[in-house]
């Protein structure tokens, strides 16, 4: 009994360590995988992270939190604290996403909504902010002072004066110690121009954290830029520093500051400690590209600042910097992009459009000049620097009258000003007082020796009067005082030009383009002189030497490649060299307009498509690419999406009646011209004397017979103040359209007598005269108009048209002749003149017609008119080539076919002449065209 015993106490023993082996192991894999999470429940993380935040240890506290979060993703207040933690470390995406979801899980409004304010806040989301908690009413007070603040900081950078104070008072109401509230308010008070209010805003803040960096920053801010007080400002900008080594605005102030000083040493060295304490913030790059641009180096100032738009691209302030940078170094398109941009961020900033409108001048777009203008003509406190420019672009484009009136309110706004006396004398010239204005301001022009408004004012008053020699001693003068300006010189080409001093001219242009290499209007004057000389090759080579010196100069590119394009390039050749173009300057839309234009001309909407989407998608935020994408839209008969396409270009242009012309002019092409009617009153609301809108929808309502409308439509332009040429011209047009021919005359020779170089009004004149039965007063005006205007090429093409047309073959002959002396690459005057010869039996038929398709290689008649003169000239070879082309370019000519059927004979292919014939329907051709029909019928 006791050996079993024995063997049984042995076995229980044995059992009893078997199990108490297991519960130890048990136990020691459960602390390893309780230790392997950090032995804490989720709320015991959260007590850590709270002890963290409380000894202002952020980052240890964050670890705690996405633990407690990992074992427990609803823990509303550990995602909270999460997301104001982030949020207070600077990392407002991360905070957002986490903020977000603790509104989904229904966290106390009272905690949540002003850091949620805050992030929205600093996402640059001004209007969401206002829209989503201006009213919202929050039971803590200091919950509710702080949402008030973030909406005054919101309401003050949306520039709206009354919400921000109204917000602040609310906020200061609740809580008038809180740092943060107490900052804003003077900014709002700084904003306002109480700058001793703001001062005391900020000592309040002070006074309770000495060591508050943000506090010290605005201090320096409002002494610097509000009282003036330079030394105490860099003191406090300094002390920010010594707080804070990263704070931007300090660094930026500091750098900037003594940039103003010219103190380039020392913004140098303020730089470097920014590269060290902020070595990937933009403004660093900011800063170091505006000490470089100060110091005249531009390389370095443009590798900063495409380094600065990398990290900003929308950043107006970025983007002004830029398009200084490629204003200064000539490379005015790219200076005009970014100046645009900055403008559409911030439309207020006078600098920059100041900027943007020398930039246009500069580079020869005196018209975009003006418009950039504008707005700082019209405000109530108009600039003096705009007015001055308008001038200077008025008198670019040989407005006189409108340079001198510009000028003269540009000296109004300073009395004192070298400006205000130049105006007096303009006054002086305007009443007549010719010698007491002139004496005045050539005794500015002498006097202003750093200047130049004064003798730009006196050689537009000396232009005005007619006195080329005064306004060339005048020119003359400004060139001895300001030898590197390049306008002097440019100046006198022009009036050389018109007086026919051609190479005084190119003398002057060259000597423009000496001084400054990249002034393209001085290129383009001398390109002309180039041309009318035969010499072509000279003015390509000029303008792609611009290009070599700057790829990205696409004005300079687009002349070159124009002028190849008339120096005989076939129309592959052309689309080659805009791809080339388009691949050199991705971000430039001139050679893509070009390019759906061209493709669009070549018969190949389709393709011309492709080339607007793409340019579209390229350059989204290019109107005109916009725009050519709807036009394009619409010749593929896609009118809705043409329609679509257009409105987005409403959105980008809210002020600007063009949209709606562009609309109207899809729904007339779609027939639909109530709809284009409609359109067009749109665009009158916009532009009540915009004369294309006008005429327009003159036309519109007259073509939808609505003539009642239609003068009703130009009484209102007469009381809006419409131009009474446009006015008097609608008038005409609806008189015409009524067959009121002789009131219609009577209407355009009104609008004549304002305008009397207007050819198409002279035309219309015409065309009148002679329904009106009276032509002897139509032969008058012909005569009168070619004696006054022996240039004009218009006029002459119109009158060898109707020559033509009445079979007076030689009258007509000498009318194309005298047009193509003036401008021999006059395609229609070219294929006509080819037509009048062959069937004369004179020489030189097929030489002009070959003229006229290397003019126009998109124009299947003029390829039709070139196998007709190779048929004469016993050709058909090569009539068999020019028919297929002009069939190419429109499958549907039975003229063309009928000339190919022709040329095939020609060549000896009577079956394939047969089976062209086959495709001719007899009612598709004219009378002569039916007698070739029948003779060639014969000969199958």
């Amino acid at each position: 009994m006791s050996g079993r015993t024995a063997v049984q106490d042995s076995s229980l023993k044995e059992a009893a360590l078997v199990a108490f082996s297991r519960t130890i192991l048990a136990a020691g894999l459960t602390a390893a995988l309780l230790g392997a999470c950090g032995g804490k429940t989720p709320e015991q993380h959260l007590t850590s992270a709270k002890a963290m935040l409380a000894k202002n240890d952020g980052k240890s506290a964050t670890i705690e939190l996405k633990s407690a979060l990992q074992a427990d993703p609803a823990m509303a207040e550990a995602r909270f604290l999460l997301g104001t933690t982030l949020l207070a470390q600077g990392d407002p995406v991360s905070a957002r996403i986490e903020l977000e979801k603790v509104r989904e899980l229904g966290y106390p409004a009272d905690q949540l909504v002003p850091p949620l304010a805050r992030v929205i806040f600093t996402y640059g989301e001004y209007e969401k902010v206002l829209a989503e908690f201006s009213r919202t009413q929050l039971e803590v007070p200091a919950a509710q002072a702080d949402l008030l603040t973030t909406l005054a900081e919101s309401a003050l950078l949306l520039r709206r004066k009354d919400d921000a104070e109204r917000y602040i008072q609310g906020a200061l109401g609740l809580d008038a110690k809180q740092p943060r509230t107490l900052l804003v308010a003077a900014n709002v008070a700084g904003y306002s121009g109480n700058y001793d209010v703001a001062l005391q805003h900020v000592s309040q803040v002070l006074t309770v954290e000495p060591k508050n960096a943000k506090a010290w920053l605005a201090k320096a801010e409002f002494l610097r830029f509000g009282l003036g007080r330079d030394d105490d400002s860099v003191a406090a900008y300094e002390q920010a520093l010594a707080l804070d080594p990263k704070s931007v605005g300090a660094n930026v102030g500091l750098s900037t500051f003594r940039l103003t000083k010219g103190d380039l040493d020392g913004a140098r060295k303020q730089v470097e400690l920014m590269r060290k304490s902020l070595p990937n913030h933009p403004q660093t790059r900011f800063v170091s590209a505006l000490v470089a641009l100060e110091s005249g180096d531009l390389k370095k100032a443009n590798e900063e600042s495409q380094a600065m738009l990398k990290l900003g691209p929308e950043d107006a302030r970025f983007l002004h910097l830029a398009g200084a940078i490629a204003a200064q170094s000539g490379a005015l398109l790219v200076a005009e992009k970014y100046l645009s941009q900055s403008l559409n961020q911030s439309a207020d900033n006078p600098s920059a459009r100041l900027l943007l409108a020398h930039t246009l001048l500069k580079a020869g777009e005196a018209g975009k000049a003006l418009s950039a203008l504008q707005p700082l003509m019209e405000q109530q406190g108009r600039s003096q620097a705009a007015l001055a420019l308008a001038g200077q672009a008025y008198l670019t484009q040989g407005e006189v009258n409108k340079a001198v009136e510009a000028f003269r309110k540009a000296v109004d706004l300073d009395p004192k000003d070298v400006r205000s006396k130049t105006a007096l004398a303009v006054v002086d010239l305007q009443k007549g007082r010719t010698d007491e204005g002139l004496g005045a301001l050539k005794g500015l022009a002498a006097a202003d020796a750093s200047g130049h408004t004064a003798d730009l004012a006196l050689i537009s008053a000396l232009l005005s009067r007619g006195d080329s020699a005064g306004a060339l001693q005048a020119i003359a003068q400004l060139q001895q005082k300001q030898p590197k300006l390049a306008d002097a010189p440019f100046l006198r080409g022009t009036i050389q030009m018109r007086n026919k001093q051609l190479a005084e001219a190119r003398a002057s242009f060259e000597q423009a383009l000496q001084l400054s290499p990249e002034y393209f209007q001085a290129a383009v004057a001398l390109a002309f002189l180039d041309v009318d000389a035969g010499r072509i090759q000279d003015a390509i080579k000029r303008f792609e030497g611009m290009v070599a010196r700057d790829p990205r100069n696409i004005r300079a590119r687009m002349a070159a490649i124009e002028l190849r394009v008339r120096a005989g390039a076939s129309a592959s050749e052309y689309e080659q060299l805009l791809q080339d173009a388009i691949k050199a300057s991705p971000d430039a839309p001139e050679p893509r307009l070009s390019l759906i234009r061209h493709r669009v001309l070549q018969g190949d909407p389709k393709q011309g498509l492709q080339a607007a989407q793409e340019g579209q998608a390229a350059i989204s935020d290019s109107a005109e690419l916009l725009l050519a994408l709807g036009q394009v839209q619409a010749l593929t008969g896609d009118v809705n999406q043409a329609v679509s396409t257009l409105n987005k270009l409403v959105a980008k242009m809210p002020n600007s009646p063009d949209p709606y012309l562009r609309m109207a002019e899809v729904h007339a092409q779609a027939k639909d011209l109530p709809a284009a009617a409609a359109d067009l009153r749109r665009a009158l609301v916009l532009a009540p004397r915009n004369p294309e809108v006008v005429g327009k929808l003159v036309a519109v309502q007259v073509a939808l017979g609505k003539f009642s409308d239609a003068r009703s439509a130009l009484k209102d332009m007469e009381v809006a103040g419409a131009p009474k040429v446009v006015i008097y011209t609608a008038q005409g047009d609806v008189a015409f359209a009524q067959k009121g021919f002789a009131e219609a005359a009577r209407q355009y020779r009104a609008a004549l007598d304002l305008n009397r170089d207007d050819a198409t009004l002279a035309i219309k004149l015409h065309t009148a005269l002679m329904k009106a039965g009276q032509g002897a007063e139509a032969t008058r005006l012909a005569q009168t108009w070619m004696a006054a205007h022996a240039k004009d090429v218009h006029f002459a093409s119109y009158l060898a048209t109707l020559a033509l047309q009445a079979g007076k073959m030689a009258d007509a002959e000498a009318l194309y002749r005298q047009v193509l002396a003036q401008e021999p690459r006059y395609s229609v005057a070219l294929n006509n003149m080819a037509w009048i010869l062959m069937k004369s039996g004179k020489p030189g038929a097929t030489e002009f017609a070959q003229r006229a398709v290397q003019v126009r290689e998109d124009v299947d008649e003029y390829w039709d008119t070139l196998a007709m003169t190779h048929l004469a000239a016993k050709e058909p070879a090569r009539a068999l080539e020019a028919s297929r082309k002009a069939l190419q370019l429109r499958p549907g000519s039975a003229a063309a076919r009928l000339h190919l059927a022709q040329a095939l004979v020609g060549t000896g292919d009577k079956a394939a002449a047969k089976a062209e014939v086959a495709k001719i329907k007899d009612g598709s051709l004219g009378p002569d065209l039916k007698l070739t029909l029948d003779e060639l019928n014969r000969q199958l």
